[in-house]
């Protein structure tokens, strides 16, 4: 067993597939308990980064347990996920929320260096599958695909409209991961665009300087420990 600890970006890097065994649990996460403190965590980081103040100690997000498996050479490595699923998946989230804003306000260069970390490129095997960084349970496989592949919040609330039943008072709730998918979004326009009139941090700088800036936040101040059985 080793232990490292290593970036948020970095979990993803290689070109491999994390798999949650299908006997854990569906995702779970919800706004109060997890996704709410997740993006407060990012939030504060990509302030101290905007602030210039890069020099503030890396923040830990948390562990995940990781078990190697045998895979054909023509396959894509893969991992098992032992521990730690709820919060891999979130991250991936996070980065397509994160991707699509970028390509939304026209920072097509980094929404493609983006697109590194949320999807494998190059030979695949399988690639339907081997694409994606992360491969849920069987049941959150199809709202998970939605999610990191509809690129843009509009198109995914085309494929997950709020519905509502006859004589309820209030929409159905989406799929748990678009919403999680939607809260990232919205937290990530206000942060850069700004809220109720009032203008962003660092406002006085471009979009693109400020995207470019939080990235490597998310490079460099954000990590997990790695735990390889």
């Amino acid at each position: 067993m080793k232990a490292n600890a290593i970036t948020l970006l970095g979990i993803f890097e290689k070109k491999m597939r994390l798999e949650v065994p299908l006997f854990q649990r569906q995702y779970v996460w919800n706004l109060e308990h997890q996704w709410a403190p997740l993006w407060e965590d990012i939030a504060r980081k990509f302030s101290e980064y905007l602030e210039g103040r890069k020099d503030a100690p890396v923040h830990f997000l948390g562990a995940m347990v990781l078990d190697q498996k045998l895979t054909p050479t023509t396959h894509v490595e893969k991992r098992q996920v032992i521990d730690g699923q709820q919060r891999l998946t979130t991250l991936q989230i996070f980065l397509a929320a994160f991707r699509d804003f970028c390509r939304e306000q026209a920072c097509e260069d980094l929404a493609k260096e983006c697109d590194s970390f949320t999807l494998n490129r190059g030979m695949m095997a399988d690639p339907e599958v081997d694409k994606f960084k992360v491969w849920p349970t069987r049941l959150d496989r199809p709202q998970f695909m939605d999610v990191m592949i509809s690129g843009s919040r509009e198109e995914l609330e085309k494929r997950h409209p709020l519905v509502r039943r006859k004589y309820a008072r209030k929409y159905d709730p989406r799929p748990r991961m678009v919403e999680a998918y939607l809260f990232f979004h919205s937290q990530i326009t206000e942060y850069f665009l700004g809220v109720n009139g009032e203008a962003p941090l660092a406002a006085e700088f471009a979009l693109a300087e400020r995207l470019e800036e939080c990235f490597q936040a998310l490079k460099n101040a954000l990590q997990v420990v790695a735990i390889d059985l």
